[in-house]
């Protein structure tokens, strides 16, 4: 998911929103969403997770006026509990946060966090 975000500890990192690239991988259990029988209704949206309203959170919270990051870190840190409270019955999840401009074409920093989800 392409995102923009005011993030950054050198000067001039905050001066305008820099794009980012988001991942999120979420593992759940196969009987969560797989009945018996091919062609049979699978998963209903009570059991899996709504994939619109997770993107207009993540966009919201990214992207919120104001909101400034300084490190990437903190920002996936973030992303993760957020993913881990939209998505409880996860087994497993993923996220990586890249900013393909932080380097100026020498390579793309990500920070990728993944683990079972921790709600407490």
């Amino acid at each position: 998911m392409p995102l923009s975000a005011y993030i950054g500890v050198n000067p001039g990192e905050t001066d305008q929103a820099q794009p980012l690239e988001l991942n999120i991988e979420i593992e759940i259990n196969p009987s969560l969403v797989f009945s018996s029988g091919i062609g049979r209704q699978r998963t209903s949206l009570d059991s899996t997770v709504d994939y619109a309203d997770l993107t207009a959170s993540v966009r919201g919270y990214v992207e919120a006026d104001g909101r400034v990051f300084e490190l990437l870190e903190d920002l996936t840190a973030d992303l993760f509990i957020l993913v881990s409270r939209a998505a409880p019955q996860a087994r497993r999840i993923r996220v990586s946060v890249g900013k393909p401009q932080a380097l100026g074409g020498a390579g793309i920093p990500i920070v990728v966090l993944e683990g079972v989800p921790d709600l407490e």
